[in-house]
């Protein structure tokens, strides 16, 4: 007659083993968090709440988003008529007189920086001195 063991040693118990009950029975199953998903502030539920609230608001007003409309301008010089064309040669470059494509910064000149230096120097100057006898007159008062 053939025997056969469990990989314990032999004679130490009969085949099945005794077990103990599974601990992790009745848990719930694993689930693993995503380390990708960054967390969201507290106020952005409101945001999305708010954004609902707006949808509503226009559902209920009937409000439309506009559509834009292709405009007819004419492809070259020639499709003008011959008022356009008139028109066009008599304004010339007249409504764009002083208009530039590119902003322009204002720069100060030397003079005026070196006089607003001056004035500011002149200013600290004062506030130091009068802090100074302020000082001093409150030290011989006391």
């Amino acid at each position: 007659k053939k025997t056969y063991t469990t990989g314990a040693a032999m004679g130490t118990g009969a085949f099945p083993a005794p077990t103990a009950p599974n601990p992790n029975a009745d848990t719930a199953p694993y689930k693993p968090e995503n380390p990708f998903v960054t967390p969201q502030p507290d106020w952005a539920e409101e945001v999305q709440e708010r954004k609902q609230e707006l949808e509503d608001l226009r559902a209920a007003n009937g409000y439309e988003v506009p559509h834009l409309e292709r405009a007819a301008f004419p492809e070259t010089y020639a499709d003008l008529s011959f008022t356009e064309r008139m028109q066009n040669a008599a304004a010339g470059y007249e409504p764009y007189k002083g208009v530039s494509a590119y902003k322009t910064i204002k720069i100060e000149s030397e003079e005026a920086y070196q006089n607003r230096h001056k004035k500011n120097q002149n200013s600290n100057q004062q506030t130091t001195q009068d802090n100074h006898t302020k000082i001093v007159l409150s030290y011989l008062v006391h």
